[in-house]
């Protein structure tokens, strides 16, 4: 009898994807470094329903022919013994790319920074770096400056560099490229886009228009983030059992899905309608879905400002602080895990407060 090699997933609740090799009774498990993504789905050895599923699936691929390999060299001896299978993967050492994002993969970072960090790659790897010989300074300076050119915003640009930084720099500690290609890069200068956010005659502009069909749900979520601070990531899985009531008024404490850091938010009147409105479901649109519409919203309002989800968490935020609530509280409202993103709201309202002099100065 011949030893069977599977996958075996979840075996210790961890959404793991392991090796199982099986042979006279005894099993021997191998750890592949896969981690299924909360909700994907593992079937017959094929990871579905993530954007990473491609590059996951390649590695659990690459993994069974190693140990396949290792099989076939037993049956050629004629001697098995379940300790001398292993598996340690080795990647195409020539390809920055598959290397790169095999490391992403197998890190310990919360899912959705794994999933930016692979974009970042996918990014750079679309303009033109691929092998480790495109780790070059000209290179690198041609990547960067294609995503200028297609509108990202100098921010965007310095923030996708830094990540991509990262891997270029960990090729390096592991002597898989001799010279430091990130010298010298030019990045773009300048601020990135002013924050958005809705005053509140604005708000109940919004609040108040007559809408139909997927715009009043958008609306809906929408208004919802507003009365909450929510990110939509957050908001979307809300469900009844996670509202308790404390002195007659309900909360919710959770985890912000993006940060970790923990939240405990009382829930406004309007925000409690929206939610009983739903049956406490509010996974009623997609993100793009729901600014999709509400982009049309803010056309049959006249709004001279775009609008999507993440607009109500801004709104939510420069409401509350020209309201007088102090920005430590705020900062604890909106979950940030530094004071200092909360003081960029504060930054944007003292802005308002300055323009508003230049026009007195004008007629004064």
């Amino acid at each position: 009898m011949l030893p069977k090699i599977s996958y075996i997933y979840n075996r210790k609740h961890n959404r793991k994807v392991e090796a199982c090799v099986y042979y006279e009774g005894k099993r021997r498990y191998l750890s592949t470094g896969v981690q299924v993504p909360e909700g994907a789905t593992f079937s017959k050895g094929i990871i579905s329903g993530c954007k990473t599923a491609p590059s996951l699936n390649k590695v659990l691929s690459s993994s069974m022919n190693i140990l396949l390999n290792q099989l076939q060299q037993q049956i050629e001896k004629d001697s098995f013994d379940l300790s001398s299978f292993s598996l340690s993967i080795t990647y195409n050492k020539a390809n920055f790319y598959e290397w790169a994002t095999a490391a992403a993969e197998k890190s310990n970072l919360r899912q959705s920074t794994k999933d930016a960090q692979l974009d970042v790659l996918r990014k750079y790897h679309t303009n033109g770096i691929n092998d480790f010989a495109d780790l070059t300074h000209s290179k690198i300076q041609r990547a960067v400056d294609k995503m200028v050119s297609e509108g990202m915003v100098p921010t965007s640009v310095r923030n996708y560099h830094a990540v991509f930084s990262k891997y270029v720099r960990l090729a390096m500690k592991e002597n898989l490229i001799s010279n430091d290609p990130l010298l010298k890069v030019e990045l773009p200068k300048g601020k990135g886009k002013e924050i958005c956010y809705l005053t509140q005659e604005e708000l109940e502009k919004v609040e108040n228009v007559k809408l139909t069909g997927r715009k009043v749900q958008a609306r809906d979520l929408f208004l919802f983030a507003c009365y909450t601070g929510l990110a939509y990531v957050d908001l979307v899985k809300i469900r009844k059992d996670d509202i308790f009531m404390t002195e007659g008024k309900p909360y919710i404490i959770d985890r912000r899905r993006k940060t970790g850091s923990m939240y405990k938010l009382r829930l406004l009147p309007k925000a409690m309608a929206i939610l009983k409105k739903y049956d406490y479901n509010l996974n009623i649109l997609s993100n793009p879905h729901a600014n999709v519409e509400l982009r049309k919203i803010e056309k049959i309002t006249g709004l001279k400002k775009h609008i999507s989800m993440h607009v109500g968490r801004h709104t939510f935020a420069t409401i509350a602080l020209s309201s007088g609530i102090r920005i430590e509280t705020v900062s604890r409202m909106l979950a940030h895990s530094n004071i200092k993103t909360t003081q960029i709201y504060a930054k944007v309202l003292q802005k308002d407060v300055d323009e508003g002099f230049d026009i007195l100065e004008g007629k004064m």
